[in-house]
């Protein structure tokens, strides 16, 4: 049975910086948030045995990976991995990309992934060379965390209905969301099992909203610039949907020199 829908797979530290932690942590929080009812694994919250890590792996039906520094290096990372590889997990890449705050460049993650988990592996999780695998970047700034957090919700979801979509045609059970997350749809019923597990651009994640409008704890500007195509259709959405939206209007100049002002 599935008793998680995401498996959060990252390693503690590495070379004395925290390299995934305080992310997955932030990460675990924002999707409770985002997706009511998902029901996450985190080796803090649910790790009663280490012996087990294979058998949790095996319980979750999504594993996401929080990639940064020394990720293939750790012994237990390298577990999990290798289970999900197994069991013919569902995966989803997380990347975290600041060195000053444990991360890695893709290409030394890559490079890692073959060293240490041989080829295999490394398609397992990147994807074919002419076909990667969608990779999140992972954003410590907090405005630009919810961007990465949408990210993930709608690839988690893609992924979640894909598997569903499979065992159901198996007469299989699975693990569900609780019934908040049909805010998370495809976008066309014509879309096919493979198109829904790569393409999470066909699912849309829609938070709720009381009343059916946006209800900001302050005021918000929008500055929209008159030469920004299609930003006037997004500013007339946004002001039919939420309170306390403050919109400025500009038009961009351009001097003798090339350089801008509003």
């Amino acid at each position: 049975p599935h008793r998680h829908h995401v498996f959060l797979s990252h390693r503690w530290a590495f070379r004395g910086r925290n390299s995934g932690q305080d992310q997955v942590a932030v990460l675990k929080r924002m999707l409770l948030q985002a997706l009511p009812g998902v029901q996450v694994f985190l080796d803090v919250d649910n790790l009663d045995d280490l012996e087990r890590l294979e058998r949790y792996v095996r319980e979750s039906t999504v594993l996401l990976v929080l990639l940064a520094g020394g990720y293939f290096e750790s012994t237990n990372c390298m577990r999990e991995a290798r289970a999900a590889m197994r069991f013919g997990k569902r995966a989803l890449l997380v990347h975290n990309p600041d060195v000053d705050r444990g991360g890695a460049s893709l290409d030394e993650l890559r490079k890692s992934c073959e060293v240490h988990g041989g080829s295999q592996l490394r398609e397992y999780l990147f994807g074919p060379a002419e076909e990667p695998r969608p990779v999140v970047t992972w954003h410590h700034d907090t405005g630009f965390q919810w961007v990465s957090l949408r990210l993930v919700a709608e690839q988690l979801c893609a992924l979640l209905a894909a598997e569903q979509r499979t065992r159901a045609s198996s007469g299989e059970d699975t693990l569900r969301f609780s019934a908040d997350v049909e805010a998370c749809r495809p976008a066309t019923t014509e879309a096919t099992q493979e198109n829904i597990a790569r393409s999470a651009a066909d699912f849309e994640l829609i938070a709720p909203r009381p009343g059916g409008r946006l209800h900001p704890s302050m005021p918000v500007r929008l500055r929209v610039s008159t030469n920004n195509p299609g930003a006037e259709d997004v500013t007339r959405a946004l002001q039919s949907a939420c309170d306390r939206l403050d919109v400025t209007r500009f038009e961009w100049e351009v001097g003798p020199l090339g350089e801008g002002s509003a």
